[in-house]
């Protein structure tokens, strides 16, 4: 079937609404084959694609196709009562998107708990293994532009699904038709039966409890981080929920959000992308780092599982990258267990305790210490980058990952 028929068939069809009818009326060629050339692939990281109208596009039609193959997958693992766990970030139509996902699984009869506002995607990570949940689902697009939305699923292990999951749950999308939708249940009717359970702080105290106990920093430490200025800026997204609690917690009292990009906004008014990796993105908390006389900006994108971090040099900020921040870090750790005597006893530098996916949130208040760290020494982050790339004999931009599961 060509692009154009599938584009008819939708024009037929009695499940599409006459006012979506009249958008898809009004496409131009070039949307039509856009958003109806081929439908959605379904893979380990789910789904990340513009919303608009069409099977190659995320809507409330394909949102609820693609749920059915979580359904499956979830009901296939024969646990009884299965449960759900669902966040959404602040991307424009995440929460409807939510509560549509919601309602197919409540169908089915599996039980959902779905956050009534925005969460970063550890905290679903820690959430689906601490409510031993068969699943968790978190619609965001991570730090693309605002055009986009995205579905992405993990396993009761609190990792997105591995490639032989994510073909199963394709296989069930594939295999059914976008325009013979699965059965939905009243939302209002599934909260007030327990099969749909709002929550909302449920479980941030005992996740922000959890990266709290990662944190590294002796007593002399935290005193001096009494003191420091740190920048905070959401790019308006989920990481203001915690960020700025976790370092306040952690002992940092002078932490200064970015007042525009606190704010969740699925528009993202202030930046072209809220990517944590551009210093075009930085520019309005480099900006207030530069009024207030902070050295340190730390920026999350909108699922809040990318840190981003900005450094004050000798000609202005500087916007590190991800492998500086790494090696930061990993010179932060091993100091902080050297001198705590750590190493001898125990490997686990970072162990996963709270999530298993990235983590924003925990990378937030590490960066924070480190900068803190090497205040204490004389240096800057800067100073000490230079420091800790000495001790490696060459270093490749290559991107590697190790996860220590416990």
């Amino acid at each position: 079937m060509n692009y154009m028929e599938e584009y008819n068939r939708w024009l037929e069809s009695d499940i599409v609404s006459e006012e979506d009818k009249e958008i898809l009326r009004n496409y131009s060629d070039a949307e039509i084959e856009e958003f109806f050339d081929s439908p959605l692939n379904f893979g380990t990281a789910g789904i990340r694609k513009k919303m608009f109208l069409g099977s190659g596009a995320l809507n409330k039609y394909t949102v609820a196709h693609i749920t059915r193959g979580v359904c499956d997958f979830v009901l296939s693992q024969g646990k009884a009562n299965p449960s759900v766990v669902i966040v959404y970030d602040s991307r424009n139509n995440s929460k409807e998107f939510a509560e549509l996902t919601s309602r197919v699984l409540a169908a089915k009869g599996i039980h959902v708990f779905l956050y009534e506002d925005i969460r970063p995607t550890p905290e679903l990570s820690f959430a689906v293994r601490y409510s031993q949940s068969a699943a968790g689902i978190n619609i965001t697009a991570s730090h693309n532009t605002k055009e986009y939305n995205g579905y992405k699923v993990y396993g009761p292990d609190g990792i997105q699904l591995s490639p032989e999951e994510a073909a199963k749950v394709a296989a069930v999308i594939d295999g059914n038709d976008v325009l013979n939708p699965p059965e939905e249940m009243d939302f209002d009717k599934a909260v007030e039966s327990g099969t749909i359970e709002l929550i909302n702080g449920y479980f941030d105290n005992i996740y922000l409890a959890r990266v709290l106990q990662q944190s590294l920093m002796s007593e002399d430490v935290r005193e001096k981080a009494k003191d420091m200025k740190v920048v905070y800026t959401a790019f308006h997204g989920t990481g203001s929920v915690f960020v700025p609690r976790v370092l306040e917690r952690d002992g940092f009292e002078k932490v200064i959000c970015e007042p525009n990009q606190i704010i969740p906004d699925g528009d993202f008014p202030t930046v072209k992308s809220p990517n944590p990796e551009t210093k075009e993105s930085f520019k309005l908390a480099i900006e207030l780092a530069e009024k207030e006389g902070s050295d340190l900006v730390i920026g999350t994108d909108p699922d809040g599982d990318r840190c981003g971090v900005a450094v004050r040099g000798s000609n202005g900020f500087e916007v590190l990258t991800g492998n500086q921040v790494g090696i930061l870090l990993l010179d932060y750790i091993i100091k902080s267990r050297e001198a705590s005597g750590g190493i001898p006893e125990r490997n686990d530098y970072l162990t996963a305790i709270n999530a298993r996916d990235k983590d924003a949130i925990l990378a937030s208040m590490l960066v924070a210490e480190a900068a803190c760290y090497h205040m204490c020494q004389g240096k800057t982050l800067l100073e000490a980058l230079v420091d800790a790339e000495k001790t490696v004999s060459e270093l490749e931009s290559e991107i590697n990952s190790w996860g220590i599961i416990n």
